[in-house]
C-alpha cells in the first residue's frame, strides 16, 4: 500500500477520527484507525464500539492496501508537520512516512482484526442544512447532564417533524430548546450522546443526511458518515414544563450581564457558585460573597414586576449567556423558586431558542424577611425534568 495525500485534508479527517478513540482501552485495536486505499480513494475508519466513522479522501500515486495503526500517535505526528502533502507506504505491516528530513514508522495491526463497522442502511433519510444542525447543537448540547442515572438526560434529543427540526437538552437544572422551520416530511426522533453531538457540530458541507434504524443514527456528510448507538428513550415530556405565561419581564444586555457575572464568580464557592440576582424597582444587581470576600454590581436593565431575589448557579448560567446570539436577553420570571425562561430578545425568522433555568435555593439569611415569609407559604417547587410524570405515562 502507498498513497500521497494532502496534508491539511488528512489532518482534518484524522482529527475527527481520534476524537472518538477511547482514552484508555484494554483492547489495543480500539486505539487504532484503519487506513484503506482502493483506487484513488483513502478511507479512514475509527470506532469506540458506540460511535464509528468513515472519512474518504482523494489520493494520488496510490496502491491498494490496508492497515490499522495507532491513531493518536499518527495524528500527533502529522499535525505538527508542514508542507502541502504527505507520502506514505507500507512494508510488512509497518506504515512508513518520509517528510523533509524525518523518517517515521508506525507499527500496524492486521486489518481483519479491526472491528466491523455498520454500513449505511437502505432506509429513507432526512436532508437538513449543516449550518442549522450546527446552530441547534451549539444552542443546547451544553445543557445535557454529564452524569445522571436517568440516561436520557445525558444526551441531546434530535427531533424532526413535518416542517421543523428541534434539539432539546436538560440536566434537570436547566433546559435548552432550539427549533427552526425546515422543509422536512415525515417524523423521527433520536437521543444522541454528547460526544456524538460534538462530532456532528464540527461537520462541514452544505447538507447532512440523517438516517435512523434500530438503535443507531447515521449522519452522512460530504466526506463520509458517522454512526452512533442511540441513548434509550423516551425523553421526558419537556413541553409540559415550559410556562406559557408571560411572567414578569426582565430585559438586559447579554454582554454586560456576562461580564458582571464573571466578576461575581470570583466571590463564589463550588459546587453551585451561587450568585444572587436582586431586582428592586427598576434596578438589577448581582451579589456574591464567600471566604474570599464579596462583590456587588448594578446592571442597566428594564424590569416590570415585584421586587425579587433569585439565586443563580453562576457557572451554569454563564454557559447559557454565552450561547445566546443576541445583544439583549429577555427573562420571564415567575417567583424566587420557580423555573424562569430566558430567550434572546431578537431571533431569526422561523427560529426559536429558549432556556428554562431552575433558581438555586438561597439560605434565609440572604433573603429579606418579606421574601422568607412568602417562601413559607409556597409549596416545594418541582424539578424541571418531569421524571415523575414520565413514570406515570410509562405505567399507563
Amino acid at each position: 500500500m502507498r498513497f500521497l495525500v494532502g496534508r491539511d485534508a488528512f489532518v482534518e479527517a484524522l482529527s475527527a477520527a481520534v476524537r472518538i478513540l477511547p482514552t484508555r482501552s484494554p483492547i489495543p485495536i480500539l486505539d487504532t484507525v484503519l487506513l484503506r486505499v482502493e483506487g484513488q480513494t483513502l478511507e479512514i475508519a475509527a470506532t469506540n464500539m458506540d460511535i464509528s466513522l468513515r472519512e474518504r479522501l482523494s489520493v494520488a500515486e496510490a496502491e491498494d492496501g490496508s492497515v490499522a495503526v495507532p491513531g493518536k500517535a499518527l495524528f500527533e505526528n502529522v499535525s505538527s508537520l508542514r508542507g502541502p502533502s504527505l507520502a506514505f507506504r507500507m512494508e510488512d505491516r509497518t506504515l512508513h512516512l518520509k517528510h523533509d528530513g524525518g523518517r517515521y514508522k508506525f507499527n500496524g495491526f492486521p486489518p481483519d482484526e479491526f472491528p466491523r463497522i455498520r454500513q449505511l442502511p437502505d432506509v429513507p433519510g432526512f436532508q437538513v442544512k449543516t449550518s442549522d444542525v450546527r446552530d441547534g447543537l451549539a444552542a443546547v448540547s451544553f445543557c445535557a447532564a454529564r452524569e445522571d442515572p436517568r440516561t436520557f438526560l445525558t444526551g441531546v434529543l434530535w427531533e424532526m417533524k413535518p416542517g421543523e427540526m428541534r434539539f432539546v437538552a436538560s440536566d434537570s437544572q436547566r433546559l435548552g430548546l432550539w427549533r427552526k422551520d425546515e422543509t422536512i416530511e415525515g417524523s423521527a426522533s433520536a437521543i444522541i450522546s454528547r460526544p456524538m453531538a460534538d462530532l456532528v457540530r464540527n461537520l462541514t458541507g452544505e447538507t447532512l443526511e440523517i438516517r435512523i434504524e434500530d438503535d443507531f443514527i447515521y449522519v452522512s456528510h460530504e466526506r463520509g458518515h458517522i454512526l452512533s448507538r442511540l441513548i434509550p428513550g423516551p425523553y421526558a415530556p419537556y413541553e409540559s414544563v415550559i410556562p406559557a405565561d408571560p411572567g414578569n419581564e426582565l430585559t438586559i444586555s447579554c454582554n454586560e450581564l456576562s461580564e458582571v457575572l464573571k466578576r461575581a464568580l470570583n466571590f463564589t464557592e463550588p459546587p453551585l457558585n451561587t450568585v444572587r440576582l436582586i431586582l428592586a424597582g427598576s434596578t438589577a444587581r448581582l451579589e456574591a460573597h464567600s471566604a474570599v470576600g464579596s462583590g456587588e454590581e448594578e446592571i442597566a436593565s428594564e424590569y416590570q414586576g415585584p421586587d425579587m431575589t433569585l439565586g443563580l448557579s453562576g457557572k451554569m448560567f454563564l454557559e447559557v449567556l454565552r450561547a445566546i446570539r443576541s445583544d439583549k436577553l429577555t427573562a420571564r420570571l415567575y417567583g424566587p423558586t420557580a423555573p424562569f425562561r430566558v430567550e434572546p430578545s431578537s431571533q431569526e425568522p422561523g427560529e426559536e431558542t429558549l432556556y428554562l433555568v431552575m433558581p438555586v435555593k438561597l439560605e434565609e439569611e440572604f433573603l429579606s424577611r418579606e421574601e422568607t415569609e412568602e417562601e413559607g407559604e409556597r409549596e416545594e417547587p418541582e424539578e424541571i425534568d418531569e421524571s415523575e410524570e414520565e413514570g406515570e405515562e410509562e405505567e399507563s
